[in-house]
């Protein structure tokens, strides 16, 4: 889970996904918008929300310029309010989401909002040093899970393998070895 409100910022990318066992494309964004209760007016512009974020993840951190022209687009207005700086917008789905990714950029925490190389599926990286590269390393959730790491260390195992094994001598078919040369060992006794 994200925290600082993003997590609905993640539940939204993953609308879009590529499921490890078909690897084919599908859009729920539909469910989404169900299960959330957004209605259909909301749609379209938190639809190119999603995109415009998710065209935006893999370019290691949102272009300064997109953002800007979220916050325009979503009328958000910058206050403070008891000594904290507070993300104020005109009560749209796309402008909640919005202020939640301004919130944690001021926290530094959005750059750890990250979509899998493998499977695109978008993650929150916990770890220390947030390094964290792939959704999952092992398959942690049945059948359906992820392994995106372990799958790449195994591709790359194998290449290296690949590389480093020596190939095995061949003798062309026409040539036979010559036993006429050799002599009888005179050294046993007969």
């Amino acid at each position: 889970m994200a925290p600082d409100g993003l997590e609905p910022v993640r539940i939204l990318l993953n609308t879009w996904l590529i499921p490890p066992g078909t690897r084919q494309l599908e859009d729920r964004f539909n469910d989404f918008l169900h299960l959330r209760e957004v209605s259909g007016e909301h749609g379209p512009l938190l639809r190119e929300f999603r995109d415009d974020l998710r065209a935006g993840m893999g370019a290691r951190g949102w272009p300064d310029e997109r953002i800007n022209t979220w916050i325009d687009r979503c009328g958000i207005r910058v206050t403070v309010e008891g000594g904290q700086v507070a993300f104020r917008h005109t009560g749209t789905p796309v402008g909640e989401m919005m202020t939640a990714v301004l919130h944690a950029i001021q926290l530094g925490h959005w750059r750890r909002l990250k979509a899998c190389p493998g499977c695109h599926w978008v993650f929150y990286d916990h770890s220390k040093s947030g390094s964290k590269r792939w959704c999952q390393v092992a398959k942690t959730d049945g059948p359906t899970g992820r392994a995106c790491g372990t799958l790449d260390k195994s591709r790359r195992h194998r290449a290296r393998q690949m590389l480093t094994v020596p190939a095995v001598p061949v003798r062309p078919p026409d040539v036979r070895p010559d036993f006429t040369a050799l002599e009888p060992d005179t050294t046993w006794p007969q």
